[in-house]
């Protein structure tokens, strides 16, 4: 019975000493704050504040770049095209989203187009999936069900495909 206290006091004074270098310690940084001017020190703290928040939101969005080119080499410079985008899974056989972009006025692009992926018009998003975060996770509540019939659940380190096509006024899809 005597060793257990004897125990008990050494493991008091050992959460002593401890306290007591970790209040040598917080004294220390204060006095360091202190001597950082305020705005200083504020504008420290809101911005590891706004790091924190921000590292732990996820795009709703993608972007996708694109140069089209005729087969005639010229690049696509038409006043008129419209464009659709699908996302598949891995092996390219189910669609889980898409959405298309109308009247898109390429004159004087040079062929270059860039979209938002998420800010077009959806015609077709997996049930139960309602943005771009829920459509390239890895990890959903729910199986994706596929555009036209079937299912798709993934794995962690899945990847998803992202096909464009697009149509000229007066022609028809190019892929």
């Amino acid at each position: 019975m005597i060793t257990h206290i004897k125990y008990l006091t050494i493991s008091t004074d050992i959460l002593i000493m401890q306290l007591t270098v970790l209040d040598v310690y917080l004294k220390s940084l204060f006095r360091m704050i202190k001597r950082v001017p305020k705005h200083v020190f504020i504008f420290f703290i809101a911005f590891f504040a706004v790091q924190i928040v921000s590292a732990q939101l996820a795009p709703l969005n993608t972007t996708y770049q694109a140069r089209i080119i005729k087969p005639d080499n010229s690049m696509l410079e038409d006043s008129d095209v419209t464009f659709s985008f699908t996302i598949l899974n891995p092996a390219a056989n189910c669609a889980i989203y898409q959405e298309s972009f109308s009247n898109i006025d390429m004159t004087d692009s040079g062929g270059n187009v860039a979209f938002t992926l998420g800010t077009g018009v959806q015609s077709y998003i997996s049930a139960g999936h309602t943005n771009m975060i829920d459509v390239f996770s890895n990890s959903p509540a729910t199986p994706y069900a596929c555009q036209g019939g079937g299912s798709y659940s993934p794995t962690a380190n899945n990847s998803r495909k992202i096909t464009m096509a697009f149509q000229i006024a007066g022609f028809g899809w190019q892929v």
